[in-house]
């Protein structure tokens, strides 16, 4: 039983508190006296209705100090002046003996029990905030009429949501509350889940002081805070309630722990009572999930940041764009800050004067095939101008969006007018987008950011419209890439939210915990738990995920005792090691095929900045991610555990997602993996961003891979990983191989014909001289066989013959020689083109131009050049230095023995010599 002395008294009316030294009037105003003259008082008050002498009074007050009656006597008067009490009612002189208070009959305190009763906030009407309800609904409030006074309760006090009745004992006073929460209960099974109430309870056991009608004392203040501490459907109630109730009431407890409560002197023990009406009772931290709209009442610490928001943003509208860019470190809360702050704070009634209808919708751009798809489906949604949807489906308002945005604002505006009813009321649209960075991660077209940043730039001059986005701050420089970006975003429409402050983080941290009915060990070498908490994630900038992951973890381990421990915040692997820890435990307990899979699913809800590779997550279909039994196993376990998220867009496809970044940067095995196949997700981003724009422009041949390196690059992603790579990637690679294919051969085709079309023009040339030396000769012997006048002249013209057909003779075999001599020279050039060919890595049109300078059985009066027999082995040995051979697995290097007959991986295999190693094999050509 909770046997603390009384410590409060009602004088005249006036309010004398001995545990706080207070004296106050009936408008509760503190009525001041010196300290002496106040423990003058409560001595009198401890000993109400005994004389005390003024020697007693003067040792008790002044300690054995020389004194004279004077003091006492000054302070006397300041008593009865403090408390109207000129008639000496109250305090009494008595002759030559001393002075004694008299306490009126309704002065002193009483033993009674008192039950606090107050609707859950978690479950109010939605639609409807905490000014709205001014009680509970009539309904719910008959069910506490009805069974206060079945048990003859009092209700001496009934403010807003809250009420308080007094009890004779706590049985009666335990009993009502039972049978309140299971009629409540046995209701709500009969309303629809938006119409349900539910209840939080607290009953303590102390003295109070009466006050007319109404009752003052420190047990109120205890049932009051013990109802906080109940869960919605629950019963809190001190040790002393319990103590007397066990044996009496058929009903279980729970040991909450001891709980030091404001303005109570001693801590107290407080018990729960197990109730089927109890609703589950949700953890107040959101791990490594962002806060949300409905997580308002739980989102603490950011107060200033929320203000300093909401200020820019009414300036900013007043000025004609509302419009505000958030930005901050990745893991500072900024997507919190939008929808648990900055949101509600916006949309409560009154907040923003002459507003007073809100509309909202947030989105992120990745949660959809298209920005514009995503913007318009929440454009359209019920949050937000339902009434679009009469005039437009999403995909038509989508592509008003983004090709007609002023045309768009008009039905925008029209649907707002609407909506705000014949009353005309002052209506506003909040557009928030989260994670903008998303715009340069996974949106690859400049043309669609461009019409994007257009439409933010037309909402936010609307004067309709307030548009606010999120964005990392290593993303920022990269807006003025946009155009029309840096304009929109300069001067007071860009605000930087630091990391927390230590006061800030101290906030976050305790100020769930109370909503919660949560407490912290505090160790005698350690302190307080929560202050450790606060000291190691003040002393990281980083850490909010990993203080909310913590939180979390130490919240689902507390069990029904709710109290955070020092044993588990240690088995965690305290703030920093709590994610790596917590990922592994769940990766061991997976079988090893299952856990190879790991990599895959990172690669695949992981993307790459063009500009400096830097690797951030993305969400990404669930085929996508879990393609294969082992990846779906392993995406299950890790949804579970609450390190991925899964979610479903407009459509109905669902997306995985990690569940924060700071999971690629705080768990050493994934940091690890990335860092790995940094290279392969830039290259597979590259891809995706070419083969996007090649769908887009038509499939435009222009712009294939070109070769060289990044058809090379293309060529090895679809060998190596092909079933990590989109099908609209893959169609893109094996479409520029089969262009490169066409235009090698077409090359060779036009090669080959250029040197046999040079080759016949030099042979015309070659066989029209011989041609003109045979005429000359043959006009020559007819003009010696027309002459016979002389036998001198016809024996010079028989020497002129001899020398003609001499001369022809010559000259045919000059032309013999020329012939040969140009094959020779064909022939060469066949040969330096391979050697050429072989010089720039085409191989194999090298082997086939030194053939083609080589004798064959098909064409045996070719001559036979060294040259061209050189360029064969160069090119044959070229070939065989960069053939890959693949035997399951892909070999990207080889290397050759000495006598070259012998081939083997290389580095790793030991070249053998001939006829020692099966294994290696023997190459020939």
């Amino acid at each position: 039983m909770n046997s603390s002395p009384p410590t409060t008294f009602v004088l005249n009316g006036v309010t004398a508190d001995v545990s706080r030294e207070t004296l106050r009037d009936q408008f509760n105003r503190t009525i001041a006296v010196r300290h002496q003259t106040f423990a003058v008082l409560r001595h009198l008050l401890e000993n109400a209705d005994r004389v005390i002498t003024k020697d007693e009074l003067m040792k008790a007050v002044w300690n054995g100090l020389a004194v004279t009656d004077d003091s006492l006597v000054q302070c006397i008067h300041e008593i009865r002046a403090a408390l109207n009490d000129s008639r000496q009612a109250v305090v009494q002189t008595v002759p030559r003996r001393g002075y004694r208070l008299v306490l009126p009959s309704n002065a002193g305190p009483r033993l009674i029990t008192i039950l606090a009763a107050e609707l859950a906030a978690e479950v109010r009407p939605a639609g409807k905030d905490e000014r709205s309800i001014a009680a509970p609904t009539p309904a719910y409030r008959e069910v506490l009429d009805r069974l206060l006074i079945k048990h003859s309760g009092r209700v001496f006090a009934s403010v807003g949501e809250t009420v308080l009745a007094e009890f004779a004992g706590p049985v009666e006073a335990l009993r009502c509350a039972n049978e309140i929460q299971h009629e409540v209960d046995r209701r709500n099974c009969e309303v629809p889940e938006t119409k349900q109430m539910r209840f939080r309870i607290g009953v303590d056991l102390g003295y109070v002081v009466a006050e007319g009608d109404h009752l003052r004392g420190e047990a109120i203040e205890v049932a009051a805070h013990l109802q906080t501490l109940s869960r919605p459907g629950g019963i809190c109630i001190t040790e002393a309630v319990r103590a007397q109730a066990q044996d009496h009431l058929s009903l279980e407890f729970i040991d909450l722990g001891e709980h030091k409560l404001k303005d109570v002197a001693r801590a107290l023990r407080i018990y729960g009572v197990c109730l089927a009406s109890e609703e589950p009772v949700r953890s107040p931290f959101r791990g490594l999930d962002a806060f949300e709209f409905e997580d308002a009442d739980l989102f603490f610490g950011r107060a200033r940041a929320i203000a300093a928001c909401a200020a820019r943003l009414e300036q900013q509208a007043a000025s004609g764009t509302a419009f505000l860019l958030i930005y901050g470190m990745s893991g500072c809360g900024k997507s919190s800050l939008l929808r648990a702050g900055l949101l509600p704070s916006l949309t409560r009634p009154g907040a923003v004067a002459g507003i007073s209808l809100w509309r909202r919708c947030l989105i992120r751009l990745s949660e959809g095939p298209d920005a514009f798809a995503v913007l318009a489906a929440a454009l359209l949604h019920d949050a937000a101008v339902p009434e679009l949807s009469s005039e437009a489906t999403a995909a038509e308002f989508a592509r008003l969006c983004r090709n007609r945005p002023d045309r768009a604002l008009a039905m925008v505006r029209q649907a707002l007018r609407k909506a705000a009813g014949p009353a005309r009321s002052q209506i506003r649209l909040l557009v928030v987008i989260d994670q903008l960075e998303e715009l340069f991660t996974t949106e690859k077209q400049p043309a669609t950011r461009e019409a994007l940043v257009r439409f933010m730039a037309v909402l936010a001059a609307s004067g309709l419209v307030w548009v606010i986005a999120a964005i990392r701050s290593d993303f920022f420089h990269r807006c003025g890439e946009v155009q029309g970006f840096s304009a929109l975003k300069d001067g007071l429409a860009s605000y930087e939210l630091l990391p927390p402050t230590g006061p800030e983080i101290a906030q976050m941290i305790r100020e769930p915990a109370v909503v919660a009915g949560l407490r912290f060990e505090e160790s005698a070498e350690l302190g307080r738990l929560d202050d450790v908490l606060q000291a190691a994630a003040t002393a990281d900038p980083g850490s909010l995920p990993l203080l909310e992951f913590v939180l979390d973890a130490l919240y689902q381990a507390s069990g029904d005792r709710r109290v955070l421990t020092f044993a588990h915040y240690r088995a965690l692997g305290g703030l920093e090691g709590a994610i790596a820890r917590r990922a592994d435990e769940v990766l061991d307990l997976l079988a090893p095929g299952i856990q190879e899979a790991l990599p895959a699913v990172l690669r695949a809800l992981t993307t790459a900045s063009l500009g400096d590779e830097t690797v951030t997550a993305r969400p990404a279909s669930y085929t996508e991610v879990a393609g294969t039994p082992a990846r779906s196993a392993l995406v299950r376990a890790l949804i579970d555990a609450r390190l991925l998220v899964s979610d479903e867009d407009a459509a109905g496809r669902v997306f995985v997602r990690l569940a924060h970044e700071a999971l690629l940067s705080r768990w050493p095995r994934a940091a690890d993996i990335v860092n790995a196949n940094r290279t392969f997700i830039a290259t597979r981003e590259r891809l995706r961003a070419d083969a996007q724009r090649w769908h887009l422009e038509s499939r435009n041949r222009e712009l294939l891979l070109p070769s060289g390196k990044r058809l090379a690059e293309g060529e090895e992603l679809m060998l190596s990983r092909r079933e990590e790579v989109d099908a609209a990637v893959l169609e893109y690679i094996e479409e520029s191989l089969r262009a490169h294919r066409q235009k090698e051969e077409k090359d060779r085709q036009a090669e080959l014909a250029l040197v046999a079309a040079a080759e016949e023009a030099k042979r015309e040339r070659l066989e029209r001289e011989a041609e003109r030396r045979s005429l000359a000769a043959a006009a020559a012997n007819r003009l010696a066989r027309r002459t016979r006048n002389a036998a001198v002249v016809a024996i010079m013209l028989a020497l002129m013959a001899g020398a003609g057909a001499l001369v022809a003779f010559k000259a045919r075999e000059e032309a013999r020689g020329q012939r040969d001599q140009a094959l020779r020279n064909q022939f060469l050039s066949l040969s330096f083109l391979s050697e050429r060919s072989a010089a720039a890595g085409n191989t194999e049109a090298a082997i086939r131009l030194a053939l083609e300078a080589l004798p064959s059985k098909e064409q045996p009066e070719r001559p036979y050049l060294f040259e061209a027999e050189a360029a064969l082995y160069k090119a044959l040995l070229a070939h065989r230095q960069i053939e890959i051979l693949r035997s399951g697995g892909g070999v990207a290097h080889a290397a050759f023995n000495p006598t070259g007959d012998r081939v083997a991986p290389h580095p790793t295999t030991k070249l053998q010599p001939s006829g020692t190693s099966p294994a290696v094999p023997k190459l020939q050509f």
